[in-house]
């Protein structure tokens, strides 16, 4: 999912999507602007074309990577685990925090390049860190 998360925020930076709807939480004073998606035809042409309904997917995607990662920390709170695997999954949990608040950050700013750049190291950061728990939960995980 962070990989669907980092391709919309590729597409996002590179229509310079992230110069509209400096707000946040609300687009165009909106939760879900629904005149404003998917304007161009045919439609799927909106998913790569369209900066508005490209912001939005990226918006969400990047909430439900917030809500996975919160999820696996509340599972994570129940279960007993090796230091090294809590330590990872900490660095994980930092990193998502990181990142939504530099993605917030940066909409708010109207996307300053300072501010876009680190939004973007983040995303490596993030996936670095899942990297990371991936191979400390490999001893852990039976082979297919």
């Amino acid at each position: 999912w962070v990989f669907l998360t980092s391709m919309t925020g590729g597409l996002v930076a590179g229509l310079d999507a992230g110069l509209i709807y400096n707000e946040w939480p609300t687009m165009a004073g909106k939760l879900v602007p629904l005149q404003e998606l998917y304007l161009l035809h045919p439609w799927f042409r909106n998913l790569f074309d369209h900066d508005a309904t490209v912001q939005f997917h990226h918006r969400m995607a990047a909430y439900v990577t917030v809500l996975l990662v919160g999820g696996l920390s509340v599972l994570s709170l129940r279960t007993p685990l090796p230091p090294n695997i809590t330590l990872a999954l900490r660095a994980v949990q930092l990193a998502v925090v990181l990142q939504l608040t530099l993605g917030i950050t940066t909409l708010l700013y109207g996307a300053p390049t300072h501010l876009a750049a680190t939004h973007q190291a983040g995303a490596l950061t993030l996936y670095t860190t899942l990297l990371i728990l991936a191979f400390t939960l490999k001893p852990f995980i039976a082979p297919f």
